[in-house]
């Protein structure tokens, strides 16, 4: 039977494997067949690597410098670190980088994210090393190697050149945030990457100084996220971008001790510094954003103080043609002086989400008064959603999260609410009220295994209105989902064949081996 698979072309071999797609485990022992049929079943297996142990990293490296091939074959590649691994064997993944050509997709994890392990000196040593190490690949697959690397440094086939998406969750050395040093800057200068997603680190006006000044990415959305910023590092940054689509800034919110380095920077609460120097550094990409999400520092001056005039935005979002959604998580000044007049908002706004600590209390309050003065129903419609409804007149959605409400909503409320509901719904607005979930003190950025619960539905315009805690999930909101995930780390053990066997070493007058027993070597390869 095995005789009769490989006497069928290419063609049909090529299909049959493809039905295994998924099936990772009988791929692995399809390739232990033939050189044929080990050809074809990598092909698959490279394609998408997962795992969370720097051993693994070690042992895939060791596999695809064995056979080109292999590294050809990754599209997509996951390193969850665990914090229980060595920093040096994380490392391994820099020569991972260097060996796959076509990679699209890659997720670097630091073991010390969100984790008490990256205080101990031993680890703070050691992951920097890791870091600079791991970066490496970066900067030589860059726009800026030139102003990096010394000539005889330089490769001659430059890595990650396909590299379309990148997610980095790391640590800098000897702190929780890293710092976007210049030559970190590669990682905005690859010649493919759409989308960038950043967390932890520090963004200083220094960071982008190596890049070239006509250079601009490909770059169509960047989230930056519990990220500390300085005003002009957000100004050089978005000057990078030829045309980018989609921009969530996160300002530092869980970590305050980690804003006095380098040095003490004006880090953070950029609207409330410079509404108008803010909007102006975001203005660099108002020919292509169409949408933007603000995740503010809240300062707890917001929680008492709530600004009565508004501040300049000078011609705030009135320039960005193309800018339809908007999720601001701000102070109300911000949103104020943004939709103070149809001067200053985004001209084709079809959806805004907004939330911030002060939110709860100010449009709370709002209605209270309107209920305890029995006033008319308009006066009833917080002032700030009727400025938002004059301002934007091509609005087809509002949702307001509010901080969780403890207890049911106070039946007093009910009544303005609805009203609010009502005014929209004329307008042909959809109005959605929802309240955070309970977090169980997870913070962003959001790491492996972490599931980001939805908000909760409060009250919808659309006929249901109130509801008891309906769960609503807003595009912004993902799920994480574990399935499948750890197929790498289970698999492993089957796939010791394929990282220790290369058939041209084999005899090829035996060109098949059926006879292959994998239990043995499974079982011994579920140890470390």
């Amino acid at each position: 039977m095995a005789q009769v698979l490989l006497d069928l072309p290419d063609e049909l071999l090529v299909s049959i494997v493809e039905q295994l797609d998924g099936d990772r485990r009988t791929l692995c022992t399809l390739s232990l067949v033939s050189k044929r049929f080990q050809a074809l079943s990598e092909a698959l297996l490279y394609s998408s690597i997962f795992y969370r142990h720097g051993f693994l990293a070690e042992r895939i490296l060791e596999a695809v410098k064995t056979r080109l091939d292999r590294g050809a074959a990754i599209r997509s590649l996951e390193s969850r670190m665990h914090p229980a691994g060595s920093p040096e064997a994380h490392a391994s993944i820099a020569g991972i980088l260097r060996r796959a050509p076509r990679l699209q997709e890659a997720i670097i994890e630091s073991p010390y994210c969100n984790h008490e392990r990256w205080r101990k000196a031993e680890a703070r040593t050691r992951w920097g090393s890791a870091l600079e190490k791991i970066f490496q690949p970066f900067v030589e697959g860059s726009a800026i190697a030139a102003q990096v690397l010394s000539i005889e440094h330089q490769p001659s086939q430059k890595p990650l050149q396909s590299l379309s998406r990148l997610t980095l969750h790391l640590n800098g050395a000897g702190r929780e945030f890293w710092t976007v040093e210049a030559r970190h800057a590669s990682i905005f200068a690859l010649p493919a990457l759409q989308d960038l997603h950043i967390s932890s680190a520090n963004i200083l006006a220094s960071s982008t100084s190596l890049m070239p000044s006509t250079f601009r990415s490909s770059l169509k959305r960047l989230t930056l996220d519990e990220c500390n910023l300085t005003m002009d590092g957000l100004k050089n940054l978005m000057a990078v971008p030829a045309a980018l689509e989609y921009l969530y800034i996160g300002e530092n919110h869980y970590s305050p001790e980690e804003e006095d380095f380098p040095t003490p920077q004006p880090y953070n609460e950029l609207c409330r510094r410079d509404p108008e120097a803010f909007i102006s550094a975001i203005a660099q990409q108002k020919h292509s954003l169409t949408s933007f999400v603000y995740d503010a520092k809240q300062n707890m001056a917001d929680w008492s103080v709530t600004p009565t005039r508004p501040q300049s935005a000078g011609s705030g979002f009135s320039n960005f043609e193309k800018l339809s959604d908007m999720d601001v998580a701000s102070p109300n000044y911000f949103l104020t002086s943004l939709f103070i007049s149809s001067d200053t908002a985004p001209p084709n706004l079809k959806s805004i989400r907004f939330a911030g600590i002060e939110m709860h209390g100010v449009l709370f309050e709002e209605l209270q008064q309107a209920r305890s003065a029995h006033a008319g129903d308009d006066f009833a419609v917080p002032a700030l959603i009727r400025r938002i409804v004059a301002a934007a007149p091509k609005l087809e959605e509002i949702a307001i999260t509010f901080d969780r409400i403890a207890g049911d909503l106070e039946e007093e409320l009910r009544e303005p609410i609805q009203i609010t509901g009502k005014y929209l719904q004329e307008r042909k607005i959809n109005f959605r009220l929802l309240q955070q979930p309970t977090r169980f003190q997870l913070v962003r950025p959001q790491l492996f295994g972490e599931e980001l619960r939805p908000d909760e539905l409060i009250y919808a315009n659309d006929g249901t209105e109130f509801t008891s805690w309906r769960a609503y999930s807003p595009q912004h909101v993902t799920t994480y989902t574990l399935v499948g995930l750890d197929d790498w780390e289970q698999d492993l053990s089957v796939l010791d064949h394929g990282l220790d066997q290369d058939w041209e070493d084999i005899d090829e007058s035996d060109e098949t081996n059926t006879e292959t027993d994998v239990s043995e070597d499974e079982n011994a390869g579920e140890t470390e």
